[in-house]
């Protein structure tokens, strides 16, 4: 079974020096790479400019860095990687393409190995100057040098571009990043429409639930009145969340609340409901 992940908007728990090969990293931002998607996430406009880069030539600038939570086993990682995300440059001379590097990161930082190395080919699959849907790697799907991972490694994707144009122009490319529910991006290069950007592994990838977040909760409260007349018009509720991991999120909250003798009569007893 295949591995789809998404380019998350959230920040991950560990920071890796990125790969030497890129050559403008300054506003690269850093991102978790996630297997779910959220609805209360958008997608995002990541854009990095090359500067004035001197001498002329091709350069690689990194846009965003996504890093997964730790695998849970020992697994090698050798099947096709491919993805798609939507981006652009901002002058048709620019000659931007995509460039990209994935690599096996170990617990301590350290590459354990480099499944998609930095590419020198020649300028193809050029960004329009308004977003557009682009593979990941160049020319798409891609068998990578296979890595033997072990487990609490985590896979590292590093995405940006590289301008071919041979001048020292400041040019900006633009990323539109993001795991919104809805639909997937489509494998082609053509699609415009705002759709979800993901990266796809061949292999079946499981990961440690260390960085699984709470998207709902769910809170039962009970409602004591000690007077017939009394009437709720407002209402506190006091939250414990104790989360067993440094890396647990919390997105969404629902509230169920329970009001005990609603017709305010005597209270003959009392109830406390723990939250756990």
């Amino acid at each position: 079974m295949v591995t789809r992940l998404y380019f998350d908007t959230d920040s991950p728990p560990v920071s890796p020096a990125f790969d030497g090969s890129w050559e403008v990293t300054g506003s690269a931002v850093r991102r978790s790479l996630d297997p779910r998607k959220y609805d209360g996430h958008v997608l995002e406009s990541l854009a990095v400019s090359t500067a004035l880069n001197s001498p002329a030539g091709a350069v690689d600038a990194l846009i965003a860095q996504y890093t997964s939570a730790p695998l849970d086993s020992n697994q090698t990682i050798a099947g096709a990687i491919k993805g798609q995300i939507r981006a652009s440059e901002n002058s048709a001379t620019a000659d931007m393409r995509m460039q990209c590097v994935i690599w096996v990161m170990k617990s301590d930082g350290t590459s354990r190995g480099t499944l998609i190395a930095s590419s020198a080919a020649a300028l193809g699959n050029e960004f329009n100057t308004s977003l557009r849907n682009i593979k990941i790697p160049k020319n798409g799907s891609t068998v990578p040098t296979s890595v033997a991972a072990l487990t609490g490694d985590r896979i590292v994707v590093e995405i940006g571009y590289r301008k071919h144009e041979n001048a020292t122009n400041n040019r900006t490319g633009t990323f539109s990043a993001g795991n919104p529910t809805g639909t997937d991006l489509p494998e082609d290069e053509t699609t415009t429409t705002a759709n979800t950007p993901w990266i796809e592994f061949a292999d079946t990838l499981t990961f440690q639930t260390g960085d699984l977040r709470v998207t709902q909760a769910v809170i039962e409260t009970a409602i004591l009145p000690t007077d017939g007349d009394l009437r709720v018009t407002q209402e506190v509720i006091e939250v414990a969340i104790l989360p067993t991991d440094g890396d647990l999120r919390v997105t969404q909250m629902v509230l169920e609340v329970a009001i005990l003798n609603p017709t305010f009569t005597a209270v003959g007893t009392s109830q406390v409901i723990w939250i756990r």
